[in-house]
This record gives C-alpha cells, sequence and structure tokens, in this order.
C-alpha cells in the first residue's frame, strides 16, 4: 500500500462569504482557530469554511495525487486512481449500483495481484473498500465502441448488404474517397448476395 503524500499546509483566510477550496472525494485535514484538527476525511463540503466562531478553519492541507488514468484496456489490474469513468468493479456492485450516476468507486492501492477499490453505491455516503481480482473488474466501454456496436446491430437486421451498407455510409462509418474504394466495396457485396 502506497504512503499518502501531502500538499504543505496551506493559510485560509475565512471571509463571511468562503465557500470550499477543493473539490469534493479530496483527502484532506482542517485546522480550526481554537487549534483542534481535523482527522483524514474525503469529503472537505461537510465543513464550513466561512467564519465561525471557534470553528472558523485557519488552514487545511490535502493529498497530492497522480492524474487519474482516463482509460484501461481490461489487461492485468486497473491502475491505481482509475475510477468510475475508467471500469467497473463488477463483482462488487449491483447492476443498478453500476448504472447509478451517483455511485463512486476508485482504485485506492493493489496489493497481492489485486485492486483495492473504495465503493460508495448510490452515493449514499457509506464507502466500503473490497479487495477485487483482475477477473472482477472490467472496463468501461467507450463512447466509440458504444457507437459501432449499435450500428453493427442495425446492420444485422438488415436483408440485404446494400441496406446494411446505406447504414454504415448514414452512420459515418463508411465513406467513398476514391472509385476503387468503390469498386472493392462493390465486389464485396455482389460476393455477400451468392447463395
Amino acid at each position: 500500500m502506497s504512503k499518502l503524500s501531502w500538499t504543505n499546509l496551506i493559510d485560509w483566510n475565512a471571509t463571511e462569504n468562503s465557500v470550499c477550496p477543493l473539490p469534493n472525494d479530496t483527502l484532506h485535514e482542517v485546522w480550526f482557530r481554537d487549534g483542534g484538527k481535523s482527522c483524514v476525511d474525503g469529503s472537505p463540503q461537510t465543513w464550513s469554511w466561512k467564519i465561525e466562531d471557534s470553528d472558523t478553519i485557519v488552514a487545511y492541507r490535502y493529498e497530492l495525487t497522480e492524474e487519474r488514468p482516463t482509460g484501461w484496456d481490461g489487461i492485468g489490474l486497473p491502475p491505481v486512481g482509475a475510477d468510475q469513468n475508467v471500469f467497473v468493479p463488477a463483482t462488487r456492485i449491483s447492476a443498478a449500483g453500476s448504472d447509478s450516476p451517483r455511485s463512486t468507486w476508485k482504485v485506492v492501492a493493489h496489493h497481492n495481484g489485486h485492486a483495492v477499490v473504495c465503493i460508495d453505491e448510490f452515493g449514499t455516503g457509506q464507502h466500503g473498500a473490497h479487495i477485487i481480482p483482475a477477473s472482477g473488474c472490467r472496463p468501461l466501454r467507450t463512447q466509440a465502441k458504444l457507437e459501432r456496436d449499435e450500428v453493427v446491430a442495425a446492420a444485422e437486421y438488415t436483408e440485404t448488404a446494400s441496406q446494411a451498407f446505406a447504414l454504415l455510409y448514414d452512420a459515418g462509418m463508411l465513406r467513398r474517397t476514391t472509385w476503387s474504394n468503390h469498386l472493392t466495396l462493390r465486389r464485396w457485396v455482389v460476393q455477400s448476395q451468392k447463395p
């Protein structure tokens, strides 16, 4: 498991109109005017960042994180930092939970060939840590793959190759750029219609 790395302490000059400077789900700590300190927390919006009495925040720090991965090809484990925009922990979340826009999850570490994943199913604020093997994680399908699958599915239900090519052309997946491409496509259509 990796050790957390933090920013230096950042002074906070609260005003009556101050708002939280951190995005939600940022691991952070805050220090109060009365000398108290919060525990490590992942919900910065729960604090009042405005002027309060002894509860006024005077300093904070947050976890330095590497840039979040934007993709994963499904080979091995999803990278540390991968979240609901990259993969689905299929064996540890319900189908409804994986489809919910409020559900979040994130790989926080790798341990003994497994991904350690924190999951908040349905955005309830109840995070649970799960150790998941690579076989229990699947990559998200990209928008391009979703569009391709939709066009291929539509083409499967056509009666002729001409209709399939029309669908592909209309979807922008097929373009006639040269005469030789047209002849190649024409030969393929003729051959595919032979019994």
